[in-house]
């Protein structure tokens, strides 16, 4: 093997991810923020990340091959043109299958995390809600409503205000 040879061969290699980056990428992913080709169609696949058609990988063995993961790029790199609605891409990034297999993995806890976290607020707002209905039904109960109803006001909500007599006509006619 040349040296040539060698230097193309380290170049040519699906790299590791250090845990941060594969932390972010999971965030990012989950937040929506990159398209990865699982996303596509696989007939469009090269038109969407076009390095892929002009050769990005010729450099690498078949072996090497194997131990791509994922192809993916973010929105934000996105080229001025697309295709059948995807963007379309003049770079893109690579990840190895076992820091996808990681990743996936991550991502699904993530996206339950998520869920449950927004059935939770859901939750907390259903209740909250429901604790000021009832405190407005109190509060309505305890003006003592001419008409019973939990709209009415008290003296402490009125003072400063003046009298009903200060209303101007058409508010009169309202209440």
């Amino acid at each position: 093997m040349t040296e040539e040879e060698k230097i193309a061969q380290q170049i040519a290699t699906v790299p590791r991810m250090p845990k941060s980056d594969l932390a972010k990428f999971v965030q990012d992913f989950v937040d929506g923020k990159l398209i990865t080709d699982r996303h596509v169609p696989q007939d469009l696949i090269g038109q969407i990340f076009m390095p892929l058609i002009f050769g990005c990988f010729e450099e690498y063995s078949d072996a090497e091959k194997k131990n791509l993961g994922i192809v993916y790029e973010y929105y934000d790199k996105a080229g001025p043109m697309g295709i059948n609605g995807y963007p379309m891409f003049m770079s893109l990034h690579i990840m190895h299958k076992d820091d996808w297999a990681i990743a996936a993995s991550a991502i699904k806890k993530e996206e339950a995390r998520r869920k449950e976290y927004l059935n939770t607020m859901e939750n907390d707002l259903r209740d909250s809600e429901i604790e000021l209905n009832q405190k407005g039904q109190d509060h309505g109960k305890e003006a003592d409503c001419k008409d019973g109803s939990v709209s009415c006001t008290t003296p402490e909500d009125t003072a400063g205000r003046g009298s009903e007599d200060d209303l101007p006509a058409v508010q009169q006619a309202e209440s």
